[in-house]
């Protein structure tokens, strides 16, 4: 069956496109964004950007109020790089004096950063201009909606966008944060490596099993290096009471360095190239001096890098570096190699820490697969393969499988799809702790600074510990309001300058509030405390929430009280069952008033009757009075019941403020007036080439054998005029920020000054086709008349009548077509024609509108005599029979009265077979549409509940059953339903 492929999307209805069902994911790198949509017309694609390629450059450009996206703003990068930023993923949720900006401002130094209210990055284009890091990386990820939904051809506001493993809490809030901002709700944050976990695995289902497979992913990337190892098996799962089995990818061992990546490469040979550069002392000032010389020669940077992974030696070469001076170097790979020397050693460092972390060796690893564009280094292959001594395996697409796995989970996440499951559990890199202090019990002793409270700190989510998941912390010993804080901890295995680069330790600090009330509340001889629980989860993004926090207390319930809530109990039963009783009394003598009218002697046998039947309820009420007697005489134990209550709690971020309401929508504010100066630009720019195309198209067309024919030459001069008077003005005064108004003015003044020559113009050139679409047509209708002129009289489908009124027209049409044809080539071809093309059409509709009707005509009768002659024969076919079974009855009664038999059965029971009139059904089946082989279906229904599509055939509608004349209720019926609503109301209140 088609539902034992991997996936099947699910549409929930025939307007799907309508709904707009498609969902995205978008694979953050430094460098570089890889999107994927899936969708009904789109099944699990990568998307292709204007230039059709399939990944987009992670940068955005603002330069003489012009923003551009992608490679366009790359080339802006080149030309003013300060009017260009790019690697902005790797300043989010950071505060100034992170390593990483320092980084930044390295390698960037033409930017200028400053520090936002917050603490974060925001760079300064102006006196009076800043972007945050977070209205940057927004702009971005609408550019990246935007590709999606031209791409999938509808809407889309769900997205599942992938992170750093190494993210901390920080930094994943600023990202979404930014993809909000961006216009796009965030499905799940996942992490590069579980993204390209569940890309290898969804494909390779059948060879999961049971037996625990592990793999190791080595992810090098544009900035990072990771090193995750995934473990596949197939688990047992528990799903709304149901037991079932499912793959399941785990990551179990993580290592990786923030700094190790493809841009290590090529900042590096940048400066190499700069040096070399300034070695030929051609120029008067260094070349680091001048930002776009240095753009260009990243630029020249990136490219040999590319060169060097397929090749063994290229040269490096720049036209006008600066000052017109030209460049060109030879390179080599083992320069490069060289170059990278000393981080060559760290190549194989995350693998080892991946190891350690999964308490693993390389023997329980089964394959290696290099994933990232870093991975194509051939230095890191050969480095790689020496270190686990086997093959690497190279069956992933080194670009696109953490997009694809990402997009994959945002079908699983959202409402409009289908999806086989596949459970993913990511891990803990960065180990949480929870720290408090309570006041000391009279045992214990004081600390050593003479204080009377005890520093405790206990762990919460431990390194590798799996998400999602949720756990309670139990704070005993508390009875006022109490701080507690949620820090990073144990992380010394990072290294220092990794810890640097985390920022603060500190996530958020809690203040627990009403913990006195709440003892003062349940202050009972009976009611124990047992402490005040803290509710957290750490969800599949990755983010860690404080859902509650409640005081608990057990409450004993002695015997007696028990007894006394029974007896409680039984009373309210007991008057409950009387007063249902009187209800069901009530109604039964308004149903049945007929019984009132009986004769004494009924009444009296009536009056037996119910005795008996009062008896049978007495005993009936005596034996359950018995039974819980007999359960009163089993021995009682006091009764423990858990008690909560609620407490308040004031959460405080300690690593960087949140985004106020207030910033959220001043940057939304600054975003809206961007895109709206995009599409003003956007509607000049295409006002501006609608004017440019048009004054070229007439200045060419104006002379040409068609235009000129149709044209007096005063009207071509006038035209000629007008365009050489618009294209001075283009060339003189229009530019990219020339009012739109005026643009479309000059464009309907040439629209207008042109119109009646472009009518001419179409009218000569479709008239031939006209006219000899007429001609057939009249063929046509000649040739009908012909034919049906044989079928008229009493067995004939048409009157003679008709087929006159017919000819007359078919006759009108021939001698208007004449006439007018005579008159339009008297006319020269300057002049506006009267045989327009319109008027032919309008003849050629009438005449085949009048054979379709005389056709149709046709059909009815042909259908009605065929229904006469079925029913005829049917009639026929009826008495045959008839008179057939008649005569073997009386043949079988001659036969039985000569052989003087007598008759064992009775009369003989005549008539026709009984039929059952039964309807069918419509089993509402599902159409399975494949779109990927193998692999991806969608679900088409017949319809959907309360929107049935209109072109929906009979056979598709579920019958209806409705009474031809519903009973209306009477009035003995109507007051006793407003009888029992008193009731009811009575009882309740």
């Amino acid at each position: 069956m088609l539902t034992k492929g991997l996936i099947l999307v699910g549409l929930l209805s025939l307007a799907s496109t309508a709904l707009g069902l498609a969902v995205m994911s978008v694979d953050v790198g430094s460098e570089w964004m890889k999107i994927a949509v899936v969708s009904p017309g789109v099944p699990m694609e990568i998307v292709l950007n204007p230039e059709s390629k399939r990944k987009t450059n992670m940068v955005v450009s603002m330069k003489d109020g012009e923003r551009k996206f992608g490679s366009d703003a790359m080339n802006v990068c080149v030309k003013s790089p300060k009017h260009c930023f790019s690697h902005l993923l790797d300043l989010v949720g950071k505060t100034v004096d992170n390593p990483m900006v320092k980084l930044y401002t390295d390698r960037f130094p033409h930017h200028k950063i400053e520090a936002t209210e917050r603490g974060t990055v925001q760079f300064r284009t102006s006196e009076d201009i800043v972007y945050t890091i977070e209205e940057l990386l927004a702009m971005i990820f609408s550019h990246a909606k935007n590709q999606a939904e031209v791409y999938a051809d509808q809407k889309i506001k769900d997205v599942v966008v992938t992170v750093p493993v190494y993210f901390n809490q920080a930094e994943r809030l600023a990202l979404i944060d930014a993809v909000q901002l961006g216009g796009l709700n965030v499905l799940q944050l996942m992490s590069e490596p579980m993204a390209v976990a569940l890309n290898y695995g969804m494909f390779r289902r059948k060879e999961i099993n049971g037996t625990a497979k592990n793999l190791m992913l080595y992810d090098m990337g544009a900035q990072d290096t990771t090193v995750s190892i995934v473990g596949y098996q197939i688990v047992k799962t528990k799903e709304k009471g149901f037991s079932e089995t499912n793959p399941q990818a785990q990551i179990l061992g993580v290592g990786y360095d923030r700094t190790l990546g493809g841009s290590e490469i090529t900042f590096r040979l940048r400066e190499y190239l700069a040096d070399q550069f300034d070695a030929m002392k051609k120029g008067s000032k260094s070349v680091r001096e001048v930002p776009r010389a240095m753009g260009k020669l990243l630029k020249e940077a990136e490219r040999v890098k590319l060169i060097l992974s397929a090749n063994t030696d290229c040269y490096a070469q720049v036209e006008n570096v600066m000052e017109d001076i030209d460049f060109k170097t030879p390179m080599s790979r083992d320069k490069l190699e060289e170059i990278m020397a000393d981080t060559w050693d760290r190549v194989t460092v995350p693998v080892q820490n991946a190891l350690e972390a999964a308490g693993m060796s390389m023997s329980a690893i089964d394959q290696v697969i290099l994933v990232g564009g870093g991975s194509r280094v051939p230095k890191v292959q050969e480095l790689l393969t020496q270190f686990i001594n086997a093959d690497l395996g190279k069956n992933l697409n080194t670009d696109e499988s953490a997009a694809m796995g990402a997009v994959y989970k945002a079908a699983d996440l959202s409402s409009g799809f289908k999806v086989k499951k596949f459970i993913t559990k990511e891990a803990v890199l960065l180990p949480i702790d929870v720290n408090f202090e309570r006041a000391l019990d009279p045992s214990e002793e004081p600390a050593g600074d003479g204080a009377g409270t005890k520093k405790v700190r206990r762990t919460l989510f431990s390194k590798m510990n799996p998400f999602p998941q949720k756990k309670i912390m139990t704070f005993n010993k508390h009875v006022q309001d109490f701080k507690f804080y949620v820090n990073y901890n144990d992380l010394d295995y990072l290294g220092a300058s990794e810890v640097s680069r985390l920022g603060s330790p500190n996530i958020t600090s809690v203040l627990v509030k009403g913990v006195a009330d709440a003892l003062q509340n349940n202050a009972k001889e009976n009611i124990e405390t047992k402490g005040v629980k803290a509710h957290f989860s750490l969800d599949d993004s990755g983010i860690l929430s404080l859902t509650s926090v409640e005081s608990v207390f057990e409450k004993t319930i002695s015997v007696e009280e028990q007894e006394k809530l029974e007896a409680e109990e039984e009373s309210k039963e007991g008057d409950k069952d009387d007063t249902w009783a009187k209800l069901g009394d009530t109604i039964s003598s308004f149903f049945n008033p007929d019984e009132e009218e009986e004769s004494k002697d009924g009444e009296k046998a009536d009056g037996a009757d119910k005795k008996k039947d009062d008896k049978k309820k007495k005993d009936a009420k005596k034996d359950a009075a018995d039974k819980k007697k007999d359960k009163k005489k089993e021995p009682k134990k006091p009764k423990i019941e858990t008690l909560k209550e609620d407490l308040g709690m004031e959460i405080v971020r300690e690593d960087l403020p949140a985004l106020t309401s207030e910033l959220l929508e001043a940057a939304r504010a600054k975003l809206d007036v961007l895109d709206q100066a995009d599409r003003d630009r956007e509607a000049r720019e295409t006002a501006l080439n609608e004017l440019q195309a048009l004054n070229f198209d007439l200045m060419d067309k104006i002379y040409q054998e068609e235009y000129e024919v149709a044209s007096t030459e005063e009207e071509r001069q006038k035209i000629q005029e007008a365009c050489s008077t618009i294209s001075e003005w283009l060339d003189d005064e229009a530019g990219p920020f020339t009012p739109i108004e005026e643009l479309n003015s000059r464009t309907k003044q040439l629209k207008d000054l042109t119109s009646a020559l472009f009518a001419r113009v179409r009218e000569h050139k479709a008239r031939p086709e006209a006219l000899e679409a007429l001609d057939k047509s009249l063929e046509n209708a000649k040739d009908f008349l012909a034919k049906s002129r044989n079928l008229t009289g009493d067995d004939g489908f048409f009157k003679e009548k008709e087929l006159d009124v017919f000819e007359k027209k078919l006759k009108d049409v021939e001698t208007w077509k004449e006439t007018k044809t005579k008159e339009q080539e008297a006319l020269p071809l300057s002049e506006m024609p009267k045989l327009t093309v319109s008027l032919i059409h309008t003849k050629i509709g009438d005449l085949e509108g009048e054979m379709k009707y005389l056709v149709s005509k046709a059909k009815m009768a042909k259908a009605e005599k065929d229904r006469e002659k079925r029913k005829k024969e049917a009639e026929e076919k009826k008495a045959r029979e008839e008179e057939e079974k008649k005569r073997k009855k009386e043949e079988k009664e001659a036969k039985k009265a000569a052989e003087g038999e007598e008759a064992k059965e009775g009369e003989e029971k005549e008539g026709g077979e009984d039929t059952e009139d039964s309807e069918d059904q419509i089993e509402n089946d599902e159409e399975l549409i494949e779109i990927v082989p193998d692999l991806v279906w969608y679900i088409v229904r017949p319809g959907r509940q309360g929107a049935e599509p209109a072109s929906a055939p009979e056979n598709l509608r579920l019958p209806v059953h409705t009474p031809a004349n519903p009973p209306e209720p009477s009035l003995r019926e109507t007051l006793v339903i407003v009888a029992l609503i008193h009731l009811l109301f009575e009882m309740i209140r």
